[in-house]
């Protein structure tokens, strides 16, 4: 969701509405979002490298070690070999799917990570493998509860100007555009070349676009 859109990225927050917004170690019958722990960051590195080019992810000229952050994992139930997943077998789900150890043999299916700092949450990263499932919307959730437990006054992201559909699900769910870092992506690409200068939709991939969400105190 930051300076870099990963070629051919999973879900990364376009899935539909979720019918409910558990907080970490609530319980939905498809998954569980627990807190990221030391046995899953072997995991969680392996998928910021894959998807978002490396550990490192630039928000508003600003560089984050994701491999350094707090966050959340969503993760499915124990389940024998082959079982299907919301009507999906196991085996279909994304080729590069990474392994998650201690997690007693449930799948990883999407990880969040986030940054509090001077009364506010930023959300750094969020991937969901898992399309349809409300994934992305649960990890979300988390992470809104923490900040709300935080005493943030807000919860805010960015994201680059051509990725439409984060900006239809974070729209979706209450969060308001607030700003243009204007150049920010080109400012990333100088440390990170593998970003694309043509993003989705054939849309020149230049800036990041602040989204946010006031919380009650």
């Amino acid at each position: 969701m930051k300076a870099e859109t990963p070629p051919n990225p999973p879900v990364n927050g376009g899935e539909p509405d979720s019918p409910r917004h558990p907080s970490a170690g609530a319980r939905n019958p498809e998954f569980e979002i627990i807190p990221l722990a030391d046995e899953h960051r072997a995991w969680a590195r392996e998928v910021c490298e894959q998807w978002w080019g490396g550990v490192e992810i630039m928000s508003r000229f600003v560089w984050f070690d994701t491999t350094k952050l707090a966050g959340f994992v969503a993760v499915t139930p124990p389940a024998p070999p082959n079982q299907r997943f919301g009507g999906e077998k196991t085996s279909d789900l994304p080729p590069k799917f990474p392994n998650l150890g201690g997690t007693e043999g449930g799948l990883p299916i999407g990880l969040a990570t986030y940054h509090i700092a001077d009364g506010e949450c930023e959300l750094i990263s969020l991937n969901s493998f898992a399309e349809n499932r409300g994934v992305g919307a649960a990890l979300l959730a988390a992470v809104r509860a923490v900040a709300k437990r935080a005493s943030c006054n807000r919860m805010f992201l960015t994201t680059s100007n051509d990725n439409l559909r984060a900006l239809q699900f974070y729209q979706k769910r209450g969060m308001r555009i607030v700003a243009v870092h204007v150049g920010a992506i080109d400012a990333a690409r100088v440390t990170k070349p593998r970003i694309p200068e043509i993003g989705d939709h054939g849309i020149p991939c230049r800036d990041e676009l602040e989204l946010e969400e006031k919380l009650e105190s």
